[in-house]
């Protein structure tokens, strides 16, 4: 159990530093802190501020942020629209951008540039139409939406928290560090969420495949329509309500499992050193398994000194 769980986090450190590659940086970011902006290609074909397009030539957006705040607003203009809050920088702390073949990008600032910033001047707005690819890479930027409807979405930050409201898309990767990752709702074909030292807090997801990582974070999830479910943990506490998941895995280290059964009940199989499975309902044992109504659904918990607790 203890190889299966550290496996679990070294795989999810390493994915998770591949996902933060385009946030390099090279001094502390905040209030008034220098910065030295990542060097990118085609830099000097970059135009500098604000700006507006027509969203029939974007086929997909990905942004590269330092610090402030990325709000995501989703329009049903046929424009597609990107501001940010300081509106006398320099032209070497502006964000520059690109539309090449399709694909714009969105930076920080100028290609290698040393600026002095404030991060209140630098709060991203992308007003963007609904079906466009959007990836977010951020470094110690708050990312918030209320409401997105997009093909695929996919939003990495370090330090920073994702805050998302209504999601609709094809599929889902959130990734974070040390920040909190929190979805309302959230419809999809498949969602991945991983992060270390955050916690998940996902509301009512519907999607094919579920996978959920973390490593002393808690995970919680109020509503499961999912065909598959994964949730992998170290010390963090694991909460699922499964409205309607017939096939879920769990497995954490220290971490308490709570679970929330279906109506149809499960067959839950639990596997621990020293935790043991705690519940207020009827069941009847089927060999190794804990049999919970009609055993419509399958759960099976591993944990190393964590408890189980059936609702």
């Amino acid at each position: 159990m203890h190889n299966k769980t550290l496996k679990a986090a070294l795989a999810l450190g390493a994915l998770l530093a591949v996902l933060l590659a385009g946030c390099r940086v090279n001094v502390s970011v905040g209030n008034d802190s220098f910065l030295t902006g990542e060097t990118y290609p085609n830099a000097e074909a970059y135009r500098v501020g604000a700006f507006t397009c027509d969203a029939s030539a974007v086929k997909a957006v990905e942004v590269y942020w330092r610090s402030g705040e990325v709000a995501l607003v989703e329009s049903d203009s046929a424009t597609l629209s990107v501001t940010e809050s300081g509106s006398d920088l320099p032209e070497e702390a502006a964000m520059h951008s690109l539309l090449d073949d399709g694909v714009l990008r969105i930076r920080f600032c100028a290609s290698g540039a040393k600026v002095r910033l404030n991060s209140t001047d630098k709060r991203l707005t992308l007003e963007i139409p609904k079906g466009i690819d959007l990836s977010i890479h951020a470094t110690s930027a708050l990312v918030k939406a209320d409401a997105l409807s997009q093909s695929d979405l996919l939003i990495a930050v370090l330090s920073g928290d994702i805050s998302l409201g209504t999601v609709t898309a094809n599929h889902v990767d959130l990734s974070g560090s040390s920040g909190s990752i929190q979805l309302g709702r959230l419809s999809a074909s498949s969602l991945m969420c991983r992060t270390s030292s955050g916690s998940v807090d996902l509301g009512t997801v519907s999607a094919k495949t579920l996978e959920c990582a973390a490593s002393s974070g808690n995970v919680v999830i109020r509503s499961v329509l999912a065909d598959e479910v994964s949730v992998t943990t170290s010390s963090g506490r694991v909460e699922l309500a499964l409205a309607d998941a017939p096939s879920v895995s769990i497995c954490t280290s220290s971490g308490t499992v709570y679970a929330l059964l279906p109506e149809g009940g499960a067959e839950v199989s639990f596997s621990s050193g020293s935790g043991s499975l705690h519940t207020d309902r009827s069941y009847t044992r089927r060999g190794d398994l804990y049999v919970f109504g009609d055993g419509a659904s399958q759960l099976a918990v591993e944990t190393s000194s964590g408890n189980l607790e059936i609702r």
